[in-house]
């Protein structure tokens, strides 16, 4: 508990920077009390009141929160989201930004990930992740391979690339935690090749037997593999074609994360290259299906026109 309660410390106190000044409001649902009283507790000390709300587990990714709790996020200047599912991807996070929210989300959130994680010097991790998203805004085009069979090409040309560094001291700033992450759209109907999701992805989780997505103009169009595949349809299919769009693509820079199976830890891991398919507005998009569903590639290239980001799962482009 020790462990933990130091993390949550980190979050609050060097992530978030919570002001004595300032309310704090913490949002779980019934899987996350322990961790949600944790940051409550930590969140008392450094906060001038620290609150804690729970809500009804949401029925995955991307979907809205309740409207009551969405009204209310637009009151807090900080706020602190441990959830089954994640709402990061959500008009209710959007709005509570534009209102002048800092937002730490934790989506699909494990103790053991926080305290893997979340001890860890986010200066350097803000380091990297600045360096990487400056290259690729420079960039006009990307390609994406690796021995697995990933062969992916898409443009960057004029997109907005964002930093997930874990530190979020600016109204209207959101981020995941665990953070390090750089992520971006890519530009719209350029996305074609294929995708070898050998890592983990939601909501399978680790993959045993990988799967094979092909993109035509930036919508997934085949998805080959064992059951893991008949899983993945099966989670799209409610949503419509519009949940098979390249929404997102990120690398991933936390030094303290690691491969484990969990999507949000995964997509952390130092040099891991994430995508995922669905929502696209917190990317400034105008893709809003309530669904987000992110895959790892593991030990991919990432080059640019401009500069190689990564070789086998490995950065090579250090600031």
């Amino acid at each position: 508990m020790r462990l933990l309660k130091k993390c949550a410390e980190v979050a609050v106190r060097d992530c978030l920077r919570v002001k004595k000044d300032e309310d704090l409001l913490i949002i779980i649902d019934e899987s996350l009390f322990e961790i949600g009283s944790v940051f409550w507790e930590i969140g008392s000390k450094y906060a001038k009141n620290a609150f804690l709300i729970q809500m009804a587990k949401s029925i995955g990714h991307g979907v809205e929160p309740p409207e009551k709790i969405a009204n209310l996020m637009k009151e807090f200047p900080a706020i602190i989201i441990p959830t089954t599912f994640s709402i990061s991807h959500t008009k209710a996070v959007k709005d509570a930004c534009a209102s002048g929210a800092r937002i730490a989300t934790l989506p699909s959130i494990k103790r053991s990930v926080i305290e893997r994680t979340m001890n860890a010097d986010y200066n350097e991790i803000a380091k990297l992740t600045n360096y990487i998203a400056e290259q690729i805004e420079i960039s006009e085009t990307v390609t994406v391979t690796s021995a697995s069979g990933t062969n992916l090409t898409f443009s960057v040309e004029g997109q907005k690339v964002f930093r997930d560094t874990g530190v979020v001291c600016d109204s209207g700033q959101m981020c995941n935690l665990p953070a390090g992450e750089v992520y971006f759209s890519p530009k719209k109907g350029t996305v074609n090749g294929k995708i070898v999701v050998d890592g983990s992805m939601y909501p399978i989780g680790r993959i045993e037997n990988p799967i094979e997505i092909t993109f035509i103009d930036g919508f997934a169009t085949e998805i080959v593999g064992d059951f893991e595949a008949d899983l993945l349809r099966k989670a799209i299919e409610p949503y419509g074609k519009n949940a098979t769009y390249l929404a997102e693509f990120g690398l991933g820079t936390n030094y303290k994360a690691s491969f484990s199976g969990n999507v949000i830890e995964d997509e952390k891991a130092m040099g891991t290259f994430h995508f995922a398919i669905g929502n696209d507005t917190i990317t400034g998009g105008g893709n809003n299906v309530a669904c987000h569903l992110t895959g790892i590639a593991l030990k991919t290239s990432f080059v640019t026109d401009k500069i190689q980001i990564t070789q086998e799962g490995q950065i090579v482009a250090k600031p």
